[in-house]
């Protein structure tokens, strides 16, 4: 944290300039950078299950490839969800037949980027799997490729080998097409050593083979490649909206590129499901729930598929609304592959228990795939569907922070969606927490039928318990009043709904904080758009009236010039023991937006950093934070897109300075207790020999006064108490002048 604000001190002549040195020195030692890390050991509990993952972030759209991450001779897995352009590096653990796993984070920067989708096989027969995503260059969309190029003994690395793969057509060399909502098949299709590729064409209704030419050309499979050998690999089509396929077709007379209809959609797992060394396949429709398995009934060099089977596998078929990806990789480390099923349309999927595994119980050459779950990996981490939202709230007054987290939605079965917020207890200790999760409807809020309900808390009525506050996808706020009698659980009621009028267009994401420190709790508002709306509160402590100030307060836009949409999560603290006051805000781009300089003239704020101690946990952040760890600094809470979170502790502990100077000379003696202190301290003088008039000042971090009162005729022994009930914690330096002559400095922190 840098401190640039201009220091502003009144003192007297005697004693101003060895003040002004003596507090730039507090701030040298409180002038430490804010270092952050990942806080994932924190134990939680689901349904009497403690999660090996909790923290690793949430799947929407997941994508599986297997590889070894860590260097350590065992197969990992890399999952890639589409939906928010998030890689989860989930390291083996090596525990035979079993489904044992740790999210590791810090291997996601060894990787390229990616883009929509991500396939590994290894393209050279060198051992290390090569890297295959989608790209585009203008209106040509195709597929990128980076060669693994890790050496003996050293971390992954790769190497961009093409940016766009082309083909011969015959006639004319172009991008070899690959859609950018479909998965393309990567598999050795005609058994002649080197990796060849199936894909549907254009208008998506025919499967089309690329043979690579790589053994033909060199003798060796080190080359990418590829003629368009079949237009209608296998004699199928796909139906357009219905599900169906035909078979002993040809493209000619089907139309083929003719089409004007285009059906951009599919999902390509090419498996040899028979071992009889002509590949079968495994299709995923945009349209459908179900994928098909369809059958080659030719050889390895002339496809001719004679069987569907529209729902697969037959004993218990993949059901995921909407367009089903399969994968083919070893998920509980037997050393056989199984079978792993996503969704892979965006925004109309099942977002919550979307990843089906099917464990082979027979073999690579023979297998037999047998249904297990429907939550693979997202039943190891805390997972609330699409969007996630933490914020802290201790919900049984136990002086532990537990957190509620709002959501985007939840999707249903059959269709439609829920939104809601999450409980989860904390269970743990002052110093070290642990959460429980006790309710995903948390005030009931599913009975609203609103979206993106994003929750915040504080005494809005003025008994002394906190009220509740949520924003939503349509731009309101709505208004519970916390109704448990005192020292009882909370239990909200919802009092005012669309609260006060307030509405800010969409995706309402409010914060209850004292903004102007008179006292008050106001509001300040996230939106769509990536500003935040501040209202002040012009009422009462138990009678709140919020009046809108500014809609484009600090003239704050987290919006990128590649988003859509900005999606302000405003989170407004004093984050360490420095006492600053700072601006985090969450964005849509996943990166946290530092703002300083809060109450400038010009109502500007100073964007401090945009990428926010290199934080990225995901598409579409959000922010808060609570002191977990009761080490007076704040640690940080995270949501995500994928419906996960995440805590980042914060390691900034401040040195204690040195010993301020006191004025020895004479008898007097002064003392303040205690420290730390709670919104009250008291002030001790001994020894006044005479009648002294008293100068009481304090000052934040910055130097900027925020408290004096005159002592005048202090006698012999007496105490005064300092309140301080409007200012935030911190730590603040006490000034005391006794008769324009004794000067006593003293660190108190709040």
């Amino acid at each position: 944290m840098s401190f640039k604000k201009k220091i502003k001190i009144h003192l007297s002549s005697g004693m101003q300039r060895f003040f002004l040195c003596y507090f730039l020195m507090l701030l040298s030692f409180y002038s430490v950078a804010q270092q952050f890390t990942l806080w994932d050991t924190i134990p939680v509990e689901i349904n009497a299950q403690n999660l090996s993952m909790p923290w690793a972030g949430g799947f929407n759209n997941p994508q599986f490839s297997a590889i070894d991450i860590n260097r350590d001779g065992v197969k990992d897995i890399l999952v890639f969800d589409r939906s928010t352009k998030t890689l989860y590096p989930l390291i083996n653990t090596g525990i035979a037949d079993s489904v044992s796993y740790r999210f590791d984070p810090s291997f996601r920067s060894l990787f390229p980027e990616i883009n929509q989708w991500v396939l590994l096989h290894d393209y050279n027969m060198d051992g290390r799997p090569d890297l295959f995503t989608s790209t585009r260059y203008g209106m040509n969309v195709g597929i990128k490729v980076y060669r693994n190029d890790t050496a003996t003994n050293g971390d992954l690395t790769f190497s961009l080998i093409d940016s766009m793969i082309y083909a011969d057509y015959n006639p004319g060399v172009f991008n070899l097409y690959v859609s950018e909502w479909d998965i393309p098949g990567l598999a050795d299709v005609d058994r002649d050593g080197d990796l060849d590729i199936l894909t549907f064409e254009y208008s998506g209704y025919f499967m089309e083979y690329f043979k690579n030419m790589s053994m033909e050309y060199y003798g060796v499979p080190d080359s990418l490649d590829f003629v368009l050998a079949d237009k209608c690999w296998g004699k199928f089509e796909e139906g357009f909206g219905s599900c169906t396929v035909s078979l002993g077709v040809s493209c000619k007379g089907s139309g083929g590129h003719l089409r004007d209809t285009r059906h951009a959609g599919s999902t390509v797992l090419p498996i040899d499901i028979n071992n009889d060394h002509a590949m079968d396949a495994i299709v995923g429709d945009i349209n459908c729930n179900n994928p098909y398995l369809v059958t080659n009934g030719g050889d390895s060099l002339i496809a001719n598929m004679i069987k569907v089977d529209s729902l697969y596998p037959v004993t218990e078929p993949v059901n995921i609304p909407r367009f089903p990806a399969v994968f083919y990789l070893d998920a509980d480390n037997d050393g056989i592959k199984d079978l792993i099923a996503a969704p892979n349309a965006l925004a109309v999927s099942e977002n919550f228990k979307g990843t089906l595994w099917y464990k082979n119980t027979g073999t690579e050459a023979a297998p037999n795939f047998v249904y297990q779950r429907n939550d693979l990996f997202q039943r190891n981490m805390i997972e609330v569907g699409e969007g996630a939202y933490p914020v802290p709230f201790d919900y049984n007054h136990d002086s532990l922070q537990d957190i509620v987290i709002g959501n985007y939605r939840y999707y249903q079965s059959g269709g439609g969606f829920l939104s809601g917020l999450a409980l989860f207890e904390n269970t743990g200790t002052q110093t070290n927490p642990a959460f429980k999760l006790i309710t995903r409807n948390y005030g009931n809020i599913n009975s609203l039928l609103i979206k993106a309900v994003y929750p915040a808390f504080g005494d809005l009525d003025g008994d002394g318990d906190k009220d509740m506050i949520v924003g939503e996808e349509n731009g309101f706020l709505h208004y519970f009043t916390n109704i448990a009698a005192t020292g009882q659980d909370a239990e909200f009621s919802l009092t005012a709904p669309q609260f006060e009028s307030i509405d800010v267009g969409q995706f309402s994401t409010p914060q209850l904080i004292d903004v102007d420190r008179d006292g008050l709790l106001d509001l300040i508002v996230g939106e769509r758009s990536g500003n935040i709306n501040y209202y002040h509160n012009i009422g009462t402590k138990s009678n709140p009236q919020f009046d809108l100030v500014s809609d484009y307060w600090g003239k704050v836009n987290v919006k990128r010039n590649k988003d859509l949409h900005g999606n302000s999560i405003p989170f407004l603290t004093v984050i360490d023991t420095s006492g600053d006051s700072v601006l985090l805000v969450g964005s849509s781009s996943g990166y946290i937006y530092e703002y300083d300089h809060l109450f400038s003239p010009d109502s500007t704020f100073t964007l401090i950093d945009s990428i926010f101690e290199n934080i990225w946990n995901g598409a579409s952040s959000s922010v808060s934070g609570v002191d977990l760890n009761h080490d007076k600094s704040i640690d940080l809470l995270l949501g995500n897109w994928g419906g996960g979170m995440a805590i980042y502790k914060n390691l900034n502990t401040a040195p204690s300075p040195p010993p301020p100077p006191v004025d020895t000379s004479g008898e007097l003696s002064i003392s303040i207790y205690p420290n730390p202190a709670s919104k009250i301290f008291y002030i001790r003088f001994l020894h006044v020999k005479s009648s002294a008039n008293t100068a009481v000042d304090i000052y934040d971090m910055l130097g900027h006064p925020v408290f004096r009162h005159d002592y005048p005729d202090l006698l012999g022994d007496s105490v005064v108490d300092i309140k301080f009930n409007s200012m935030p914690q911190g730590v603040y330096i006490i000034r005391i002048e006794v008769d324009a002559k004794y000067y006593f400095y003293k660190q108190v922190l709040l």
